[in-house]
Formats: structure tokens, sequence, C-alpha cells
């Protein structure tokens, strides 16, 4: 069970919040940090080429937030 509240950095979560990952304050599953994990992943490919936001900015968080969390669970 992780934590994630503990785990990722408040800009982290306040980033996933904005992109409509929602982070909880309770325990997450490795199957439930896995399905973030690729939310994450579905976000970043699907917003590359937004123009509103700069591509290297987003994906710069993603790969962070992408980097976090393939440090606590085997993905």
């Amino acid at each position: 069970m992780y934590k994630l509240l503990d785990i990722l950095n408040p800009n982290q979560i306040n980033f996933l919040s904005s992109i409509g990952i929602d982070i909880s304050d309770k325990e997450y599953t490795g199957d439930e940090v896995s399905d973030i994990y690729f939310g994450v992943m579905d976000k970043l490919s699907d917003n590359l080429g937004d123009e509103i936001t700069s591509p290297d900015e987003y994906s710069k968080k993603c790969s962070d937030i992408l980097s976090t969390l393939s440090k606590i669970t085997s993905i």
C-alpha cells in the first residue's frame, strides 16, 4: 500500500489534479498506482501537441511523476 500524498510533492499533486487525476488521502494498492501511472502516460501522449501548455514543460512534469511512481512499484 502506498500513501501518494506522502510520496508525491505538492506541485506533482496539483499538476495531476489539473490534468484530471485526483490524489486522495488514502493508501493506494500497487494496481491503483499502476493505473495512475498509465493515466499520466495517456495524458502525456494526448497532449504533446497542445499549444496552450509548452510541450517541454508538460512532458517534464509528466516524466517527473512517472519517475517517482516507477520507483515505488514495479512498473
